[in-house]
């Protein structure tokens, strides 16, 4: 009896002195699980992005068009310049969402054989985008060449997978 009746006074204490400490320890103890549940959903996001990439990082052979070239002779004081133009299309079964192109650049004065050449490394997104448009400008050697009398070569060299980082 006296044992059932300690055990009575303990929980009557137990119940009657509890404090604001302990509703406190119990929200933060909420705030804590749902602080869980929150990363364990973006961890779950970031392992499926994961996996994503995974899966699709073997990329077909991309071929490479050249389309509307343009290309317009400034006569300067100097020295005259050809500047030009031109888009490149990247079509394949499965390419990465960004592509870095390496091209030479190459125009030729059919006249006399000299020659200007130039790489340059460009981002080309798959398809016909608009921004896969490349501009460029040469020297020429001579006066009084026109745009017909200029070979333009425009040789792909290498690619890389690129990355396009989404905020």
């Amino acid at each position: 009896m006296i044992k059932a009746l300690s055990f009575c006074l303990c929980l009557f204490a137990i119940t009657a002195c509890k404090d604001s400490r302990v509703s406190e320890l119990q929200e933060q103890n909420l705030a804590l699980k749902d602080g869980l549940t929150s990363q364990a959903g973006m961890l779950e996001d970031v392992l499926g992005r994961i996996d994503t990439i995974e899966r699709s990082s073997v990329f077909s052979e991309p071929q490479f068009l050249i389309q509307d070239e343009v290309m317009l002779i400034e006569e300067q004081s100097f020295q005259p310049i050809v500047s030009g133009k031109f888009k490149v299309v990247a079509t394949g079964d499965i390419l990465p969402e960004v592509i870095f192109l390496e091209l030479e650049i190459t125009t030729v004065i059919k006249k006399d054989g000299q020659t200007y050449s130039q790489n340059v490394i460009h981002r080309v997104m798959p398809g016909a985008d608009a921004n896969n448009l490349i501009e460029f400008i040469h020297p020429l050697t001579q006066h009084g060449v026109k745009a017909t009398g200029i070979t333009l070569r425009i040789t792909p060299v290498s690619w890389y997978q690129g990355h396009h980082i989404k905020g």
